[in-house]
């Protein structure tokens, strides 16, 4: 079943088991597809509303601050941008919206139950995404102090929390062995002292000034976010909340320092980042119980906070480029042979001249869902080229010399692509042709 194998760019593969549910019982199909990794958002987001729910409930006005604290959700453009994508890379925010939930939950009601179910969403984060791992190192550090307060309490929470912790690290020793997904340092030439002060430098500006593509951001919320981490730093909320913010600020750094398989700009690379979002709004909460602010301005900055968060969820939306990938493999599938037996079929080679629209890596992901047995991958074909290709599906500009001779060989014929208006729309209308040689 492959549950300690690892997936595409090394990552355990066992993190796809619950969101393969919608694709086993309903078939492969974009909805199932995007349903299936829905599942761990929205069940996050339900354990965290009931943990901010018990965490604010002695607040005098908990309704209206826990409102205000919701809606800062749509403030992050990045946090918006990877729950749109519906991939893997909310995986790891999800998760952490479990375990603040249940974090504060625990903190209030003591419950052995609330500390099995840290206990195994530790064991899930252990195995997922990259990101998920700095919320592992959190949990143990956690899991070691509340077992010695536990113990100089003398309660029995003390060997549990041990339990947990000795087994989670059993397990991280486990998925170290297995994955190949860690990326720290690069490999041909390691991060000095220098390029890390100037990556920061460039985080910094991108956070407060907006220096990148995709803002960390709204406008609105720059200020209330850099405020609230500069507060906590300086210890005005008490020393956990510092501790936290101290970590988050370090997720942050080793977001944009670290390598990862695709090192691209600053703002690409918060993406990592946005595992320590739901760390950030319990430290709201902390904070709402030092702030006394009457009820009707909190009133107002609960509706200015919506009106503006949802303006920025709908313009993410619109500017968010469709998953052309998905879409291609999608109009493909009907039209070219598959099977779900692993058996490789042929290569469906994309010309380079596409990357701005349909990315090779991302392609085949999508490849290996709608169309089993076929793999993508990006090709150059030069304008002087003999156009003598492989056998294959050739995605290209028909503006490319290779479509008309291709089109009058006996060995190649062309799909029909007017039934697909999303090649059209979506690569600003370049036409694209789709040739099978046989």
């Amino acid at each position: 079943m492959g549950f300690s194998s690892v997936c595409h760019l090394g990552y355990p593969a066992r993190q796809f088991y619950i969101p393969a549910l919608p694709s086993i019982f309903f078939g492969r199909s974009l909805v199932a597809l995007q349903a299936g990794s829905l599942i761990y958002f929205i069940s996050g987001f339900i354990v965290f509303l009931r943990g901010l729910v018990i965490a604010n409930r002695q607040n005098k006005h908990a309704d209206i601050t826990g409102g205000i604290i919701l809606t800062t959700l749509f403030h992050f453009h990045m946090a918006t941008y990877i729950i749109l994508t519906f991939e893997q890379a909310m995986y790891p925010m999800s998760f952490a919206m479990f375990t603040v939930g249940l974090w504060l939950t625990w903190l209030h009601e003591r419950s052995t139950i609330v500390l099995l179910l840290l206990g195994l969403i530790q064991l899930i984060l252990i195995h997922s995404y990259t990101p998920a791992l700095a919320v592992v190192a959190l949990n143990l550090l956690l899991f070691l102090v509340f077992a010695y307060k536990a113990y100089r309490q003398k309660t029995k929470h003390w060997v549990l929390f041990m339990v947990i912790f000795f087994i989670s690290c059993l397990s991280l020793w486990v998925s170290v062995q297995t994955r190949s997904d860690i990326r720290i340092a690069p490999a041909k030439t390691p991060m000095s002292f220098d390029m890390a002060f100037i990556t920061l430098g460039e985080t910094w500006r991108h956070i407060v000034y907006k220096s990148g593509t995709i803002p960390w951001t709204s406008p609105m919320f720059t200020l209330p976010f850099v405020g609230a981490l500069a507060l906590s730093l300086f210890g005005l909320f008490g020393p956990p909340a510092t501790a936290i913010t101290l970590w988050m600020l370090m997720v942050i750094a080793g977001a944009v320092i670290s390598n990862g398989y695709a090192s691209g700009s600053v703002d690409y690379k918060l993406q990592r980042a946005t595992v320590m979002i739901p760390y950030f709004l319990a430290l709201l909460v902390e904070m709402s119980k030092f702030i006394r602010v009457p009820k009707k301005i909190l009133t107002i900055i609960a509706f200015l906070f919506l009106v503006t968060g949802i303006g920025t969820f709908m313009d993410i939306r619109a500017k968010k480029q469709d998953m052309h990938q998905v879409a291609l493999a999608n109009f493909l599938a009907p039209n070219i042979p598959t099977n779900g037996q692993g058996v490789w079929l042929g290569t469906i080679y994309i010309e380079n001249d596409l990357a701005p629209f349909i990315k090779g890596d991302n392609f085949e992901d999508a490849a290996l869902y709608f169309l089993p047995g076929w793999h993508g991958k990006m090709k150059d074909i030069p304008i002087n080229s003999p156009c003598q290709l492989e056998k294959g599906v050739w995605i290209m500009p028909s503006s490319h010399p290779c479509t008309t001779s291709l089109q009058s060989s006996q060995h190649a014929k062309r799909l029909d692509t007017s039934v697909f208006p999303e090649i059209r729309d979506n690569t600003k209308n370049t036409s694209v042709d789709l040739i099978v040689i046989e």
